[in-house]
């Protein structure tokens, strides 16, 4: 045996020990047509993926736009509510003023005391004042 670092001519074979390993021809061919269907597959995936995430972004988008529609339909809702009963409140005192009206005319009528008279005057008064703003917020 010659000495172990020694020159070996061109047309010697040999595998070498070497951690990195040396590409064997017809192996590269092969890793090339698949790191292509790999991309190709990537490629094909990624505009899937972009289709997937567009049609939840679309009903994210739905949902909160229903929910907003929602929250608005429920506030006029709210407001209608509260005008009917302001407005029912409303009638109900025009209603209790004209009956106190309608009763103090009759009792001033009848009425011969001339300070009572006064006072009744003066309550009639105060409620056709009542009356007219009530009758403006109608």
């Amino acid at each position: 045996m010659g000495p172990v670092n020694r020159d070996l001519p061109d047309d010697v074979f040999y595998e070498s020990s070497s951690s990195s390993p040396q590409p064997v021809g017809g192996d590269t061919h092969r890793r090339k047509k698949s790191d292509v269907a790999e991309a190709i597959r990537e490629f094909g995936n990624q505009a899937w993926r972009e289709a997937l995430a567009t049609r939840k972004q679309d009903t994210e988008d739905r949902k909160v736009r229903f929910l907003e529609e929602k929250e608005s339909r429920r506030m006029q809702y709210m407001r209608q509510r509260l005008q009917r009963e302001e407005r029912t409140s409303a009638l109900q005192d025009c209603a209790f003023v004209s009956d106190r009206l309608r009763s103090l005319y009759a009792q001033q009528e009848n009425e011969s005391n001339r300070r009572i008279r006064d006072d009744i005057e003066d309550e009639i008064t105060t409620l056709k004042a009542k009356k007219q703003w009530l009758a403006d917020t109608l």
